[in-house]
């Protein structure tokens, strides 16, 4: 299966590329038509940034890819710790941004790299049932090699 398109760009870990990032995911969608929940894709994409800087450290790239009515936002990073979908407290600050991911999303992993990780979610028409079909550690649907 072959993509229909896709950008790329890089980010160093600077919290303020985080907006950037989110802006280029959202402009690629809008520029492709793909704009029903283009809220979403700049929502998952902030969260998977936000990520990136603040516990992988590291610089980040972003790939968005459409697939017929679906985008997907790759989110890759120096670091090679998985993320993990935990239950946020009402008393903590943080963790509530893969729970985003998990309920805007109809799919979502990640993938060890030999220098990191990329974590992926897929954006379609209709979102999943909250915790329904999400597929960790598998590729996106359509991705070369998958």
């Amino acid at each position: 299966m072959e993509w229909e398109e896709f950008r790329q760009r890089g980010w160093t870990r600077a919290p303020a590329h985080v907006r950037e990032a989110r802006d280029f995911a959202a402009r690629a969608a809008l520029d492709w038509g793909v704009d029903d929940n283009l809220g979403d894709v700049r929502l998952v994409t902030s969260e998977l940034a936000t990520n990136a800087v603040q516990h992988a450290r590291t610089g980040f790239s972003v790939v968005v890819r459409v697939l017929e009515h679906s985008v997907v936002v790759e989110v890759t990073d120096g670091s090679s710790e998985l993320p993990v979908l935990a239950r946020a407290w009402s008393c903590h600050g943080g963790g509530r941004g893969l729970q985003l991911v998990d309920a805007l999303s109809t799919r979502w992993g990640a993938d060890r790299l030999p220098t990191g990780k990329t974590v992926w979610a897929v954006l379609g028409p209709e979102r999943r049932l909250h915790g329904a079909g999400r597929s960790r550690g598998a590729d996106p649907p359509g991705l070369p090699g998958a």
